[in-house]
């Protein structure tokens, strides 16, 4: 809605359906926000960062380290084509109010 000040983080991205769940591309959600990638784990861990977070992420866990505190998502972290997927409901209610509180 315009003029509510709700922040869209998904707005543009495209949805990737595996079962029930809609998954967006982790890389390209968190470079939105000025986070680099870098694989710890080829294929398996993967961190995000910037000057002011880190995010560590594992696939096919609901676990996430962001900055050195366990949080947990509601749907587990995917590789899909060469593709690091997270859903889109985590994406946009748990990892995007963190990176741009209001």
């Amino acid at each position: 809605m315009a003029g509510t000040g709700h922040f869209d983080a998904v707005a543009g991205q495209s949805i990737t359906q595996v079962g029930a769940v809609g998954y967006l591309d982790l890389g390209q959600f968190l470079g939105r926000f000025g986070l680099r990638a870098t694989w710890l784990e080829a294929n398996k861990r993967l961190k995000f960062e910037s000057a002011w977070t880190q995010i560590e992420f594992e696939v096919d866990s609901r676990e996430i380290l962001y900055n050195d505190r366990r949080v947990f998502l509601g749907d587990g972290i995917l590789l899909r084509d060469a593709k690091v997927l997270v859903g889109r409901w985590d994406a946009q209610n748990l990892l995007a109010p963190l990176l741009n509180p209001a």
